[in-house]
This record gives C-alpha cells, structure tokens and sequence, in this order.
C-alpha cells in the first residue's frame, strides 16, 4: 500500500487532516459515525459535496466510490483504501489524521483541506433506506 497524504480536493484525506488531537478526544466523535444513523459530510463549495459512511465493522465508503477500512492507530484515525478502489487512482492508499473531538448528529464546522483552502465538514443523518 501507498502511504501518504494528497494535495488535491479528495473526500478521505480531507477528512483527516490533523488538528493536533489525541484519540481519545476522537472517540465520541467515531462512536457518532460508526452507529449506523449518521454520515459525515464535506463540501468542497462549488456545489462538490461529498459523504463518508463509517461502519462499526471498521469499513467505510464514500459518495463518489470510494471503500476501504479503517482504525485508530494510536492519535490519530487511519484510512486504507481497498485496491480495488481505484477512484481518483488512489487504489491502495493510505490516510492518517485527527478528528475534531466530541462532534455528534448536527455538528458543522469548518476546516482546511490538505491544500489549505476552507471546507465546511457536518455530521448529517443518513438517509432512509429505499427498501
């Protein structure tokens, strides 16, 4: 697997980017994400919105294709993207950062991206199954 962070507008790295804090402080905000009725968002601005589902299971997939799994590795929340997950041609690759802390269903704040530019990130609830 490729390990590293990416400089362009991608839903997974963009997610991570570190804030400086420990995993413990992540762990109310990951237990949001992983119960099932919640999804994180990210708008890009420009109407580039997309959605990252965590399951409990430590899988997760986004609105534009992407799925891989994921875990807490000491500070910091880790994504590996699947090799068959080739959205963006990042097959295989690797993310690690932090999540602000204590977020739950609701929250919005804003954040910079890997490159620096402002994007506004929401814990939205997941819409009702179709079935």
């Amino acid at each position: 697997m490729r390990r590293g962070r990416f400089t362009h507008a991608i839903v997974i790295p963009i997610l991570l980017v570190a804030l400086g804090l420990g995993a413990s402080a992540q762990a109310a905000t990951i237990n949001v994400l992983t119960q099932g009725d919640a999804l994180l968002s990210i708008d890009h601005g420009g109407g580039q919105v997309r959605t990252v589902e965590f399951n409990a299971d430590g899988t997760y997939s986004t609105s534009d294709g992407a799925f891989g799994r994921w875990e807490v590795q000491g500070e910091e929340l880790c994504t590996y993207r699947d090799e068959n997950s080739d959205v963006q041609g990042r097959a295989g690759a690797v993310s690690c950062g932090s999540l602000p802390a204590d977020k739950s269903l609701g929250d919005v704040w804003e954040m910079p991206d890997a490159a620096g530019n402002p994007i506004i990130v929401s814990i939205i609830a997941k819409p009702a199954s179709s079935e």
